[in-house]
């Protein structure tokens, strides 16, 4: 009865499907059935028990079938529900889509939210949000295009991973990156170096006064571990340039990893995590 009730809740296009549904997987066969049975089975038992039990174990059978239609069918429209609400809810105030059912409502939900992440990121990238001596986003666009990734990672239910790589703090490591000229120098050889392990979907930025932060769209945590020990053994071999010169210049690469949805969705909470980890290592 509760499947019933619920039934006549759905939009036209999906009840439709629905019943049809139904139909060829639980009314048709328990008509063929009873035909079989009144035609060749009433003539020759003499037991009217044996023919009821069958009919009825055909009607549970076909009931047991709708009841599983019914709950596929609650799942999609609490998914399409979902879909929806994330739709309407979009900065960009979307249109609602006008699919005729459920499951065509999902699909175009999903798809005006994905264009309308991207718009958003092509919009800041439009910005001033480059560090153009260095070729690298500035950290404030860096943690807005997080932002932008993780929501799509959420929606697509698809991974997301940051590396933070930083100098480790010592003393005359962090008295030659007071000088605004040697600070410079260092950041613009980082960011060349994690440039070097970019396949170019990764969006590398500034990230703290001497930090370079790298964006992992649909990588994992374990892939951005592996990536993050390449990095950090090319770092061992980097041409410091001027700085190579420098007799107290001998620094040590931190590099920390944090993804989605494992330490979280929120881009504050994932750099953070990085930060601090990197801090407890110095």
């Amino acid at each position: 009865m509760h499947g019933m009730r619920n039934l006549a809740l759905l939009p036209n296009g999906l009840r439709a499907k629905f019943v049809a549904a139904f139909a060829c997987m639980s009314i048709l066969p328990f008509l063929v059935c009873l035909y079989l049975v009144t035609t060749f089975v009433f003539p020759y038992v003499d037991s009217i028990w044996l023919t009821s039990s069958i009919i009825l174990i055909t009607m549970l059978i076909s009931f047991c079938g709708f009841n599983i239609m019914e709950e596929i069918v609650s799942s999609i429209i609490a998914l399409s529900r979902d879909a929806r609400r994330l739709a309407a809810h979009s900065r960009a105030r979307l249109e609602p889509p006008a699919a005729r059912d459920e499951v065509a409502a999902i699909k175009e939900s999903l798809s005006m939210l994905a264009e309308d992440v991207e718009r958003k990121t092509l919009k800041m990238k439009q910005l001033e949000t480059m560090d153009e001596k260095i070729g690298i986003f500035t950290e404030r666009a860096i943690r807005e295009i997080l932002s932008e990734e993780l929501k799509r990672a959420s929606i697509f239910q698809r991974p997301c991973a940051i590396i933070i790589a930083r100098f480790r703090s010592t003393p005359a490591t962090d008295a030659i990156l007071r000088d605004e000229a040697h600070s410079f120098s260092a950041v613009s050889s980082l960011a060349g170096l994690v440039k070097g392990f970019a396949a170019g979907i990764e969006k590398i930025g500034r990230m703290g006064p001497c930090g370079v932060c790298l964006i992992l769209p649909e990588c994992s945590r374990q892939q951005a571990n592996e990536l993050a020990a390449k990095i950090g053994g090319g770092a061992k071999t980097l041409n410091w340039g001027g700085l190579s010169a420098m007799a107290d210049w001998h620094p040590e690469i931190v590099l920390t990893v944090a993804s989605a949805p494992v330490d979280g969705l929120d881009p504050a909470l994932l750099i953070q995590r990085c930060l601090s980890a990197s801090l407890a290592e110095t």
